[in-house]
């Protein structure tokens, strides 16, 4: 959108000054209405040239857009020769004033592009340093879910560290459900729709495509989006296939126990089968009911799992992404009904028992409804 808005100010700019300069050359005051009529519309095509630049090689929009940029470029000159043909002016006028409009969309377009380079260089740091400091790669393979009949296959993903903090959440978002406070306990009471939001946003802030189509939310209808090479593709949210997504986004149910048990490296150490995230003793890893004074508390001060994974039994629910099961339809990785009110929370809190922090342990609350001790993490498909 940078670049598109850019580029669009940059051939405006220069398409001003060359018919500035026209009109200096000649005697009339106002150029010909139609001949402005000609070169607004020819404006508007100036987008073209941004999916050009955009687009893969050798794709039908690529090739579209050529043609497109071609016409763009003729109706400019079209109308340059009109202007001089009205005002009679010489054939050298002419070409002087055309070259003059190349000379400067080229010069313009290019610093245009440069900057947008160099920010998009800038945005490509920042999200490596996120990474670092705040993801973890999570190898995927194929297990039997304690809520399925057959053995699941995960992909690999990028899962953080921690729970979404306070301050994270502070920070992109500008405000947090009943907390105003900037720190690094979890970020809670938020509603289902809201963490999805600040999916969107944390993508958006980091350069990638959002995985989430929110602009029928407030009727509770969610699309996935996905990626085909560089084209955007709207899915159904009971269809979708997250590997061919790029943005943040909540895990699923399957990928969730998954990196909560351990994964891989929890089969190949025998620990997977732990009752909590990390251990079989709950007061190593987790706060509950019974150690947490009935406070939430900071992410990160208990035992990480087998992954590195800190705060997946207690301190705050986190949502998935999941209803609850459908009758009449499965998907391979996860279970949605468009229909339900309902989503998937799992990991227990620091105000229940221990029985709820187990990492089999799973309820379901209301997508719309702010779920008091309920927050989430966030994942990407890598």
């Amino acid at each position: 959108m940078e670049l598109l808005f850019l580029t669009n100010i940059s051939l405006i700019l220069s398409l001003s000054l060359t018919l500035t300069f026209i009109n200096k050359l000649g005697e009339e005051n106002k150029l010909n209405k139609k001949i402005r009529l000609i070169t607004l519309i020819s404006l508007l095509s100036v987008i073209n040239l941004v999916c050009y630049f955009s687009e893969n090689k050798g794709s039908i929009l690529f090739h579209l857009n050529a043609l497109v940029i071609i016409a763009y470029f003729l109706i400019i000159i079209t109308s340059l020769y009109l202007i001089i043909f009205k005002k009679k002016t010489s054939y050298f006028k002419f070409i002087l004033l055309v070259i003059l409009f190349l000379a400067l969309s080229f010069l313009i377009i290019m610093i245009t592009v440069s900057i947008w380079q160099k920010e998009m260089k800038i945005v490509t740091i920042d999200l490596q340093k996120f990474k670092d400091d705040y993801m973890l790669k999570v190898k995927g393979g194929i297990y039997k879910p304690s809520f399925e009949e057959i053995e699941k296959l995960v992909f690999d993903i990028e899962v953080s560290k921690y729970l979404v903090t306070k301050k994270m959440w502070f920070d992109l978002m500008g405000d947090i459900s009943l907390e105003t406070e900037r720190n690094n306990e979890p970020a809670e009471n938020i509603t289902w729709w809201k963490a999805l939001e600040f999916c969107n946003k944390l993508s958006e802030k980091y350069g990638l495509e959002p995985v989430y189509d929110l602009s029928k939310s407030k009727q509770g209808i969610l699309a996935i989006r996905e990626l085909k090479g560089k084209t955007i593709k709207t899915v159904d949210p009971k269809m979708a296939n997250f590997k061919n997504t790029e943005g943040f986004r909540l895990p699923t149910e399957i990928e969730w126990e998954w990196f909560a048990r351990g994964g891989q490296v929890a089969i190949e150490q025998g620990t997977f089968d732990y009752k909590y995230s990390g251990s079989d003793n709950i007061d190593e890893v987790a706060w509950y009911a019974e150690n947490s004074n009935y406070l939430i508390q900071d992410v990160g001060l208990k035992k990480p799992n087998q992954l590195g994974l800190y705060d997946c039994s207690g301190n705050i629910w986190e949502w998935c992404y999941d209803t609850e099961e459908m009758e009449n339809i499965k998907s391979l990785h996860f279970n949605f009904d468009p229909s339900s009110a309902y989503r998937r929370i799992r990991g227990g809190s620091w105000l229940h028992t221990a029985e709820s922090c187990t990492t089999l342990y799973r309820i379901f609350e209301t997508a719309a409804y702010v779920v008091l001790n309920t927050g989430f993490r966030i994942v990407r498909t890598i």
